[in-house]
């Protein structure tokens, strides 16, 4: 075999795609999440780039050629020339470095949890609603930079938070550690409500504090409804909704005396962070 790095422009990406082998389907996602990298200078020449087999042919490099093209930018990439092709089958079979796998590099605390917050917390930010399909699924990608630069602008912040968000979950587990940090710090940090706030209405739904009517109510649905049973996707999203409500009426001072369910067809379905 024999490498080399080169400058990879989007003229040249459609010229090696067009001696791609068959090989999987190339995904949307992780294109424009690639290109999405590239644009804003994220991308960073690594070990993996573009293999072409003995014949000439691409055995591995579509997603980021793709990406190349979508991005119209050049980068360099390490080209990897006359690979076995029978090699082919064990490409892509390594692990991906997470977020928490870099906060871990980085020697983060409790980067586990502390990853799993932040992403949660920059999709809100950027307008997906907690309780959505997009909150915990795979399709929004956010980058590892991103999530590491965010910590990295309030470390001792981010680590109170994780810290309050496990001690409200070891007392009642009906939100995970990641749901309660990410909706902390997204009300404190974008919402602008003040931390004394955000943190005595949790503190009062496990009944950590005395607790208002809502609050009250609230717990009690729970513990009728969401135990001693395993829950599906409609059931978190109930659970979202709960809170997002009991939220909303704990900081505008009105009670809700009941929590019953809504039918939800779409994201536009769940009420929003007052």
């Amino acid at each position: 075999m024999r490498t080399e790095v080169i400058l990879i422009t989007p003229e040249l990406a459609k010229e090696y795609l067009e001696k791609a082998r068959q090989n999987r389907n190339t995904n949307k996602h992780t294109v424009n999440f690639y290109a999405d990298e590239m644009l804003r200078g994220q991308w960073k020449l690594t070990g993996q780039g573009l293999s072409f087999g003995k014949n000439g042919k691409l055995l591995d490099g579509q997603h980021r050629l793709k990406a190349i093209i979508k991005a119209n930018t050049a980068i360099e990439l390490l080209v990897i020339h006359d690979v076995e092709e029978s090699s082919f089958s064990v490409y892509d079979s390594g692990k991906t470095r997470t977020a928490a796998d870099i906060f871990a590099i980085e020697g983060i605390p409790n980067n586990v949890q502390l990853a799993t917050i932040i992403i949660k917390y920059i999709k809100m930010v950027k307008g997906h609603k907690f309780g959505s399909h997009e909150i915990n699924s795979k399709v929004m990608k956010i980058t590892k930079e991103d999530s590491l630069q965010e910590y990295k602008n309030d470390s001792d912040s981010w680590q109170q938070i994780v810290t309050f968000a496990a001690t409200i979950y070891r007392k009642y587990r009906f939100y995970s550690i990641s749901d309660v940090g990410s909706i902390t710090a997204y009300l404190i940090k974008d919402k602008k409500h003040s931390q004394t706030k955000v943190i005595n209405f949790f503190l009062e739904l496990v009944e950590l504090a005395p607790s208002r009517p809502t609050l009250t109510n609230l717990r009690s649905t729970l513990i009728k409804n969401m135990t001693n049973r395993v829950l599906d996707n409609s059931d978190k999203r109930q659970l979202a909704i709960f809170l997002i409500r009991a939220w909303n009426s704990y900081i505008t001072d009105h009670d809700r005396k009941q929590f019953t369910h809504t039918i939800v067809n779409s994201a536009d379905d769940i009420p929003a962070f007052l």
